[in-house]
């Protein structure tokens, strides 16, 4: 997408939470009344034809339906916990945020969601456009302490009032994996945090694990004045629920060498009702990493704790764009508003949140537009939000790497994987076309010549079977690079391999069977002269329509995993696409 000239996008309904627009660095979400408006940036899908905006591929994405199993009827409570009706609501958006990149598939951003009835939902999806699924139903993953009380206490404390995506840790992650922190505050004023995470590459799975949490004192907020009888508004400010979470960067610092110690700490805003003052909590995060002496891997635990905090003045929060920003932008909309109301000059803006893009780079923001001085009659189907943008600074061009050193990533992670995971055919093309495409490209690296000769000889000894120049345990536990050491005789193996009239792991074409030869990393065509696509990844040619996935970002293709012939257990086709989530080249964020 052109960032000089960048349109705004109308969309049906008006907000009903004060910020009403938030932004990944895959999607733009817009929350109107009942529905989230998913927009994905029209980049490197304007060749599929889809149609809509010229520039954004937009869709309406429901969130106020529930299945029984995910929102139960709830029984009536006692007027001790009295309730102003949140579980007989629309279920409109109260607050929704983007999780940082790569809590969800692909390493992609999940969208959290609380609506009006008190329930946290994630939203995730695959790439696919206009394909989203409920996963997680969050209150069913909190954890109250054990303790004597009433049913009605423990549903105080699964309603959640507010909450927020801690920023990611990076100092403090471990293999090479962001850690996800999510803050949530319920109806007893307890603010827990917990480390979010998937058991499994599919849709939900989802693990929650606390880590720490802080009950805040009720009747913190009261105005104790001379007065031995609380007024109402000593009672409110008493009883006012937690309305939003806001947080400030991580500091870091860092400890020693034998026992590495990395503490992170924070500050969060406590918001409360309009008439009660914040309150600050400083939450800190120690992450100690402890040297094993036999070289295994080393111990590594996390630690958090949350304390009562002053008001913050070396932790600037951070703060939302400027409607100044968007002046220029809504001078044509305010016009047009105008024009077609004849209202002369009459026109009111609402202003429902502003957020940048994660790079900063640009700003987007959600505003509605109303007659100023008189009564406004407007039919639900009628009621429109406009997004606008603006641009910050020119965004510096992605930053794809050169193909032939993203060859031989690929080729030196393929290399060192175990043999033993050279378990299915598809295993064996994989490898065969990273062979292949060593020797075309890299004959000049030592290492991964030598690898690129064991590796055929080692296909050619899995296919015949008679390992006799190899032993049991570098086939079974060691990895391909290993073989090198069985000398010469590998050679001999591999002139006498080459000239077989068949190779192994060699692809043929469905279409005529005939042998497909690897002569391009992008390209394959049969001898019959059929063309096909490769794998960007695998390397494997893509015969047939709607088993691929692209990059977001550059638009490479790339062979959908679940259509790569699988085994249980480990192999070399999983652990391949598990490692490049992302695309290698771009490291943007695939789509289906």
């Amino acid at each position: 997408m052109k960032e000089t000239d960048w349109d705004t996008v109308e969309l049906t309904g008006w907000p009903v939470c004060r910020h009403a627009i938030t932004w990944s660095s895959e999607d733009l979400a817009v929350a109107t009344g009942e529905v989230v408006h998913i927009l994905t940036p029209r980049n490197a899908s304007d060749s599929r034809g889809v149609p809509g905006h010229r520039q954004w591929h937009t869709f309406t994405l429901r969130v106020n339906q529930f299945e029984f199993s995910e929102w139960p009827t709830q029984s009536l409570a006692t007027l001790k916990h009295f309730s102003i009706g949140e579980e007989q609501s629309d279920s409109h958006v109260a607050a929704f945020a983007w999780s940082p990149s790569g809590l969800g598939l692909y390493r992609r951003s999940v969208l959290a969601v609380l609506t009006s009835n008190l329930i946290l939902s994630f939203w995730e999806t695959n790439g696919k456009l206009g394909e989203w699924k409920r996963t997680c139903i969050v209150n069913h993953h909190f954890q109250p302490e054990p303790s004597p009380e009433s049913s009605d206490d423990v549903r105080l404390k699964q309603r959640v009032r507010s909450f927020a995506w801690l920023p990611p840790t990076p100092e403090l992650d471990t293999n090479h994996r962001t850690q996800h922190f999510l803050m949530i505050a319920d109806d007893t004023r307890s603010i827990s945090i917990y480390a979010v995470r998937k058991t499994k590459f599919a849709y939900g799975h989802w693990m929650f694990e606390l880590l720490a949490r802080y009950q805040i004192p009720v009747g913190h907020n009261s105005d104790f004045n001379a007065t031995t009888r609380a007024s109402l508004r000593e009672t409110l400010l008493g009883s006012s629920p937690i309305t939003r979470l806001d947080s400030t960067e991580w500091v870091t610092t860092q400890g020693t060498a034998k026992e590495s110690a990395t503490a992170a700490c924070l500050c969060v805003k406590v918001s409360f009702g309009v008439m009660a003052h914040n309150r600050y909590l400083s939450v800190s995060v120690r992450s100690l990493t402890q040297e094993i002496p036999d070289g295994s891997v080393p111990d590594h635990t996390v630690s958090v704790s949350i304390e009562q905090s002053q008001t913050p003045e070396s932790f600037p929060f951070c703060q939302p764009p400027s409607q100044d920003l968007f002046e220029s932008s809504l001078r044509g909309t305010r016009s047009d508003f105008n024009d077609e109301y004849d209202l002369g000059g009459r026109v009111l803006i609402r202003h429902w949140g502003a957020v940048y893009y994660p790079d900063r780079t640009k700003a987007a923001a959600c505003v509605s537009l109303h007659p100023s001085d008189m009564i406004e009659s407007c039919l639900p189907s009628r009621q429109r939000t406009t997004v606008i943008f603006a641009i910050l600074n020119p965004s510096v061009v992605a930053n794809v790497q050169d193909q032939l050193k993203t060859y031989e990533k690929i080729i030196t992670f393929i290399a060192g994987l175990p043999s033993n995971m050279l378990r299915t055919s598809s295993d064996q093309k994989i490898l065969a076309n990273a062979i292949t495409l060593t020797e075309l490209h890299f004959a000049s690296s030592t290492s991964l010549s030598q690898w690129a000769v064991s590796a055929r000889a080692h296909l050619n000894l899995y296919a015949t079977k008679s390992p006799r120049h190899i032993t049991e345990k570098s086939l079974e536990d060691g990895s391909v690079t290993e073989i090198v050491s069985a000398g010469p005789h590998l050679s001999e193996v591999t002139i006498g391999y080459k000239n077989q009239a068949e190779v192994v792991g060699q692809e043929s074409c469905e279409v005529c069977e005939a042998l497909i030869t690897f002569s391009s990393a992008t390209s394959a065509t049969c001898a019959n002269h059929h063309y096909f696509t490769r794998c960007s990844l695998s390397f494997l040619a893509i015969q047939e329509p709607g088993i691929s996935m692209y990059c977001a970002q550059c638009g490479k293709q790339f062979l959908h995993p679940s259509r790569i012939e699988g085994i249980n257990g480990p192999s070399l086709s999983q652990a391949l696409f598990n490692r490049f989530d992302v695309c290698p080249f771009c490291q943007g964020k695939f789509r289906g």
